[in-house]
């Protein structure tokens, strides 16, 4: 199909091909059922590359084309977020929330995103903001994902977010997302043992088959939260290795934060191509 030389250049850190390859088919599918990879694996690959102004037109285009869609809207709201256009970013807030329906979840997706979009640009105060409404929110509809306890993370609660990803665990014991944030919230209460006994599970995890790396990329954020910031890139290397794809979460995750700027880190970031 065409498109998947797009993807494949993103996935892999060839970012200005990445560009290219999507800019070939762009306009012939970025409207199509189905096709949404090509203008997201577009306007992630400039946002790594720090091209917003290009970004947030070619989300623009998208979100015309594709007005209902939620993944256009967030995609906006990261382009924005990164100008520092931060009145925009609250309007699309207010637009998701009026189109929020069912279990409300896709809203708090729409907040816990936001927060992480705005955070590494040093936004703060509306991060903030956005954070509790987004716990008042999950609260208010009886929401218990990953969103809400990583809203509660991001406030500081710690305990009552261990709570919250130790019942997600219960439910799908082998999943690497949900262990890593459990623990984030260990190393938030103090407990690096508990961390780290974590990360040993995310090994036993990585040795099944189809695992793509993520286990190991949940080791590379312990490692980087608990402060070894060599450890953390060594293993994002082997991540990678493993199949883990390059996305915008390695410049947005909040465990990733102390990497910034990190000269290993920035060395493994640098587009390949």
């Amino acid at each position: 199909m065409k498109g998947e030389d797009c993807r494949g250049a993103r996935a892999t850190n060839r970012l200005r091909q990445a560009v290219e390859d999507c800019l070939k088919t762009y306009d012939d599918w970025m409207d199509k059922p189905g096709t949404e990879f090509y203008w997201s694996d577009l306007t992630m690959s400039l946002h790594l590359l720090g091209e917003h102004e290009r970004e947030l037109e070619y989300v623009r285009t998208a979100r015309q084309r594709n007005p209902d869609s939620p993944n256009a809207l967030l995609l906006e709201v990261r382009a924005l977020a990164a100008l520092g256009s931060l009145d925009e970013v609250r309007e699309l807030v207010a637009l998701a929330e009026s189109r929020a329906t069912g279990s409300g979840e896709g809203f708090l997706t729409v907040l816990t995103s936001a927060d992480q979009y705005l955070r590494p640009h040093g936004y703060t105060e509306l991060a903030d903001s956005l954070t509790r409404r987004a716990v008042e929110w999950a609260e208010t509809h009886q929401i218990r994902t990953s969103d809400y306890g990583v809203a509660l993370l991001q406030l500081g609660r710690h305990e009552q977010a261990g709570v919250v990803f130790e019942e997600l665990v219960a439910a799908e014991p082998e999943d690497p997302a949900l262990l890593q944030w459990l623990a984030t919230a260990e190393v938030g209460l103090g407990d690096r043992d508990a961390a780290l006994a974590i990360s040993e599970r995310l090994v036993e995890i990585e040795a099944r088959p189809f695992t793509y790396g993520n286990p190991t990329f949940g080791r590379a954020l312990i490692a980087a939260e608990l402060g070894d910031r060599e450890q953390a890139v060594g293993l994002l290397y082997e991540a990678y290795d493993e199949g883990y794809q390059y996305t915008d979460a390695l410049r947005h995750m909040p465990q990733l934060q102390a990497l910034q700027g990190y000269e290993p880190f920035e060395r493994f970031m640098e587009p390949k191509g």
